[in-house]
């Protein structure tokens, strides 16, 4: 690389160290060649390099991360031809939501690393003619575009206002009429973007390009703007290059001298810096400075990088920029100056932490603020020293924005600061007195049956040898690679662990406490950290048994395990982070789910903010995609249903959910309310979904009231029909299966409702019940027992199941979805009070017997009314046929004529 340069794009052959020894002002850069970690992102922006992440956005490139094989063979309905002119790249319906959302996960994904900005790359693909076709012409193909560019800059800002959104040619964007250059600016499309690059405006090849000038005009639009226009030209002689800068220069922008493959940079590139006019590149460049830490004095200003970065404000008088959401600026005991921060509370979850040899209260510290007239908030320390929030707002700031550590400790831990406190992923102390005194009072209480067994159990494995695994696999894992499956054993060892644990806690018994710690500590010591989140489920007892005797290990004890904790937590952030990147559903579904529960788990013990941020700031979010009605499916069931076409996904799905849940209510309870919860997890709506309508959904298959009888038959993972072959998988719905997801919905209430049938039920019955036809009454292992002490739940168990439920007489019922197909079913309805659902495109359905409370369950797709579902109802032969859509039909078996009435048919959206 040249040694001293303006700007460069460069696609290949970057580096780290080549990027470290060059000088340069603006890198334009492919994150997936240069591998650039945020940490050299931070060192490279601390030298006062921008760093530009290339992103395609109009084609698909078949070496990309978020490229599925599965393309290959059944192309996305976003995909369309191959581009004849870039072997390997497609065009793409770029206005499919599913392809924007590939596109906005890996720009956001760049936005977190900490890249600067990004170069959006094929942004005239409206001008492909199939391309403009399949949107309805062009006017419209390239009004979608600047929707979704407008997108793109919204999404990446939210994350860092400062996040540069620079665009590659598409030069009539920039008009109001695409076709004159002279027209007027369209200013609101250029107020989402920062800058420009603009290929081949002067020369094409070695030769003067004949549409110089109108280019020129067009660009003339973005630098009047005030956006930093780059201009690229590809000449290859001397004198071109040399004429080529000089134009660029003389008309305002800032060039760079490329090669066709992008793989060099010509040493003229070299001359460019001295010159250019002052401020050039000034809107790209700025004169902010972002580092991932460690502040500077004397005026300087830097800013984090990373989410949930901890600042530590030095002395002197800094101007720092908050530019990250979760950012905690840590005010040391010996603090002296008068800082300001930029951009404070913009994005989510900046705090302020102050040390309690300052302010013993949040509350105490807002009260020492004072506002001036032009809105900056300045809080008053010691003496003259002070930190000023420059545009706060007259009277914005709150107690939440304040976080106090003990004076003694080393700061805070990022974005709103807890400290690692036993008790809020298992029993506080109070509650722990409260448990060991009911235990010793003894008696014959259903809290004490569960005490007895938790001990028992960890009697049972006071002389057991731990047997860490080095490797978790999973079912899933094992039916692809050929391993054997553990995550039963490590479930059991974690279980057992937690109740070692517990029981140390509750008795008082220090064999306990010693063999809790052998686990824990020959666990941390073996398990290598993997970003799996199925695999790393059955653990979850293990953080929770920490979280009760932390405090009883050695120094060296805790940091052993804190770090193999700390490491889970970051590589299944890691994993989930490519998942979104690459648009994998498993950044959707239950992995999710799990990755939210497992991360804020570790979080909650370890006292490590940047894991609970990671649950409280993704929570709603997830809970709106993953539990969103899907057209086709049952309402409320979500992704993990439409997948895998089973309840039993639905009820794993819900386990996990609602445990995070639990934990969200937990936090939402720290002092302060740090992290900004304001509502209850378990009802929250987000786009219509919430775990309570998913969870009353799945309530008449907890209750055996209806039944499951054809799980996974149509589930999109391959691996489903190997594990129903081995028996690692039921074809039928269990309603034990249910269990966790009870008992942790229980938490925040007794009773639930059916919005399909409207009958209510006590989930604590609904539980007991389950449990005592499968002859127990014990706890599961991951969070729920807690629920059992807080809601004294277990006082209220009975041993009379609801009518007609798992533990009546009755013949439950049966509940089938009719698969989507063009064949012909035959379902046998002989229990009675079954259920039929039926979608577009079922085929032709024959049913037996059907009466007696049975019900034709139909989409409002096909019929919006039940008179007008029974208005197409045809008898013949003894039989009722139900004409569905084009093709399809339903047939009842030995129906008399005009037999059926409304009654016998549900319309479902």
């Amino acid at each position: 690389m040249a040694n001293t340069l303006a700007f460069f794009d460069q696609m290949n052959g970057v580096n780290y160290s080549t990027l470290s020894s060059t000088s340069f002002q603006l890198g334009i850069v492919d994150p997936d060649t240069t591998g650039l970690t945020s940490s050299q992102l931070g060192t490279l922006e601390s030298s006062g390099k921008t760093i530009i992440g290339y992103l395609s956005i109009g084609e698909a490139e078949n070496f990309r991360s978020y490229w599925q094989p599965s393309w290959n063979t059944t192309p996305p309905s976003f995909l369309m031809a191959q581009d004849p002119n870039w072997p390997g790249d497609y065009n793409v319906k770029y206005w499919d939501p599913a392809w924007q959302q590939i596109v906005i996960n890996q720009a956001t994904t760049m936005a977190k690393a900490g890249y600067n900005g990004i170069m959006l790359d094929v942004v005239d693909a409206y001008t492909v003619a199939s391309v403009a076709a399949a949107d309805g012409g062009i006017a419209n193909a390239r009004a979608d575009m600047i929707k979704f560019v407008e997108a793109i800059s919204a999404a990446t800002k939210a994350i860092n206002p400062n996040f540069k959104i620079i665009q590659n040619n598409a030069l009539d964007l920039l008009t109001t009429n695409p076709d004159d250059p002279t027209s007027a600016t369209n200013t609101a499309y250029l107020s989402h973007i920062d800058g420009l690059v603009a290929e081949d405006t002067f020369y094409n090849g070695n030769s003067t390009a004949s549409w110089s000038a109108w280019n020129v005009q067009y660009l003339e639009h973005a630098v009047t703007a005030g956006k930093d226009v780059l201009a690229i030209d590809y000449p290859t002689s001397t004198t071109a290059q040399q004429s080529f800068i000089s134009q660029a220069i003389a008309d305002g922008f800032v060039p760079f001298a490329g090669t066709q493959d992008l793989n060099s940079i010509p040493a003229i590139n070299s001359q460019i810096p001295a010159e250019l006019p002052a401020g050039a590149l000034s809107e790209l460049t700025g004169n902010t400075v972002t580092t991932t830490g460690g502040g500077s004095t004397g005026g300087g200003t830097t800013g984090g990088t990373t989410s949930y970065n901890v600042y530590n404000v030095a002395s002197g008088n800094n101007t720092i920029a908050a530019t990250m959401t979760n950012e905690e600026f840590v005010i040391s005991p010996t603090y002296h100056g008068q800082s300001s921060i930029q951009y404070f509370g913009t994005d989510v979850g900046d705090a302020i932490a102050l040390p309690s040899s300052l302010y013993a209260t949040a509350a105490q510290a807002l009260s020492n603020v004072t506002y001036s007239s032009n809105g900056n908030a300045v809080i008053h320390l010691s003496g003259t020293d002070t930190i000023t929030i420059l545009n706060a707002g007259i009277n914005s700031l709150v107690a939440a924005d304040f976080n106090i550590y003990a004076s003694g400790s080393t700061g805070g831990t990022g974005g709103g600061s807890i400290a690692a406190t036993q008790g809020l992923a298992s029993y506080t102390p109070t509650e722990i007195a409260s448990l060991a005194s009911t235990y010793h009072a003894g008696g014959t209480s259903d809290t004490i049956t569960v005490l007895n067994s938790i001990v028992s159990s960890a009697n049972s494995v006071l002389n057991v040898t731990p047997q860490p695994a080095s490797t978790i696999v999973t079912s899933g894992t094992a039916a692809q690679t050929g391993q054997i499956a553990n995550t039963g054993t490590v479930s059991t060892q974690a279980s057992e662990a937690y109740s070692l644990a517990l029981a140390y806690e509750v008795t008082g018994n220090t064999s306990y406490l010693t063999q809790a710690k052998s686990f824990l500590l020959s666990w941390a010591q073996t398990n290598v950290p993997i970003g799996d989140p199925i695999a790393n489920a059955g653990l979850l007892p293990m953080f929770k048994a920490y979280d009760l005797i932390s405090s009883q290990f050695s120094a060296a004890g805790q940091t052993t395990i804190s770090n193999w904790m700390s490491g889970i937590a970051n590589a299944i952030i890691t994993t989930q982070t490519q998942a979104a990147s690459s648009g994998s559903d498993t950044a959707i579904n239950n992995h999710e789910s799990f990755a939210l529960l497992e991360v804020g788990t570790i979080g909650a013990v370890l006292g490590n903010n940047t894991f609970i941020h990671y649950l409280t700031d993704n929570f709603q979010n997830h809970i709106g995609v993953n539990l969103q009605s899907i057209a086709g499916e049952p309402p409320y069931l979500g992704v993990d249903y439409q997948e895998r076409d089973a309840y039993h996904y639905v009820a794993y799905n819900l386990q996990a959910l609602g445990q995070a849940a639990i934990l969200m209510d937990q936090f939402s309870h720290v002092s302060g309310n740090p992290y900004g919860i304001t509502y209850n997890p378990f009802t929250v709506q987000v786009n219509g979904a919430s775990i309570e309508n998913t969870l009353d959904v799945l309530l008449p298959f907890a209750t055996g009231q209806q039944q499951s009888l054809n799980e996974f038959q149509n589930s999109t993972d391959p691996n489903d029909a190997t594990r129903l072959a081995n028996g690692s998988l039921s074809s039928v719905f269990q309603p034990s299966d249910a269990i966790a997801a009870l008992e942790a919905a229980d938490y925040f209430g007794h009773t639930v409702n059916d919005p399909l049938t409207g009958q209510s039920y006590n989930l604590a019955q609904v539980t007991a019940s389950i449990l005592q036809n499968e002859e127990k009454l014990t706890l599961p292992a991951a969070l729920p027992d807690q629920a059992f002490l807080q809601n004294d739940i277990t006082s209220s168990y009975d041993t009379t199941p609801p009518a007609g439920g798992s533990g009546g007489t009755t013949t439950p019922p049966v509940t089938i979805k009719v698969p989507t197909s063009s064949g012909h079913q035959t379902y046998d309805a002989s229990a009675g009070n079954d259920t039929f659902t039926f979608y577009k495109h079922t085929g032709q359905t024959t049913i037996n017997h059907f009466g007696g409370g049975d019900i034709l369950n139909i989409e409002s797709k096909i019929y919006t009314s039940t008179a007008q579902a029974l208005s197409h109802v045809q008898y013949s032969g003894g039989n009722a046929v139900l004409a569905l859509d084009t093709g399809n039909s339903i047939t009842l078996v030995g129906v008399a004529d005009h037999a059926l009435t409304a009654s016998d048919f549900h319309i479902f959206s």
